[in-house]
Order: structure tokens, then sequence, then C-alpha cells
């Protein structure tokens, strides 16, 4: 009984090991057939996406640097320009002040929504 079950047990370990070769064999293959088709077919079907086409960089040209004289202008230029924007933001008229109720006017509202409310809870209603 043991025997039989050792003897199966070896049997079907040998069918897995060559069906592993087998299958490591043929995933040699197909890695090799997509490496030359990837050859072939380089480049083809690629999008681009939209917007400036893609240049070579011309060779050996180096970055623009801004002088410092030139950085002094626009600092200047913009310092100009937002006294600009304050002169013209002072020079506009202030907003008139907000209109309010004065106190004697304030009581006499009060007052009406009061009488208001007595005269609906009387008449039994909870809302206006």
């Amino acid at each position: 009984m043991q025997s039989d079950i050792v003897t199966t047990y070896i049997g079907l370990r040998k069918k897995l090991v060559k069906e592993r070769a087998e299958l490591e064999s043929r995933l040699q293959q197909v890695s090799q057939a997509l490496d030359q088709t990837a050859a072939l077919t380089a480049g083809v079907g690629r999008r681009r996406k939209a917007g400036r086409p893609k240049t070579a960089a011309p060779a050996g040209k180096r970055k623009r640097r801004l002088s410092a004289e030139g950085r002094r202008r626009i600092i200047e230029a913009t310092k100009a320009r937002w006294a600009k924007l304050r002169a013209r933001k002072a020079g506009k008229a202030a907003k008139p002040a907000k209109r309010r109720f004065s106190a004697a006017a304030r009581a006499k509202m009060a007052a009406a929504t009061k009488a208001r409310w007595e005269a609906a809870r009387a008449a039994g209603k909870t809302r206006l």
C-alpha cells in the first residue's frame, strides 16, 4: 500500500518536471518572438501628444541668463506699476457709509412686530 503511493508520487513528479521543462522552453520561444516583433515595429503606431513639435536641442547651446541690469529694470518697472495702481486706488472716492436706522425707528419697528405677534397668537397662529 505504502509503496503504491510512493510510486504514484514519483511518477507524477517526473511528469510535472517534464511539463515544467516544456513550458519553460515554450516561454523562451514566445519571448524571442516578441523581441523580434518589437524590433520590427519600433515606433510604429505611436501617437504624439498635441503641442509643439519635438526638435533636437542644438548642441552646445547654453541656457540664457538675465543680467543684473535687466533684472533691476524689471524690478523697477514692477514697483512703478504697483505704485500706479495704489495711487489710482487712493484717488477713488470712499464708499458712502452704510445707512442705518435710528434708535427711535428700531424701537418703533420692534413695537409694531410685538403687536403683530400678539394679534397672531390671539388668532391661534404659530406662524405669520
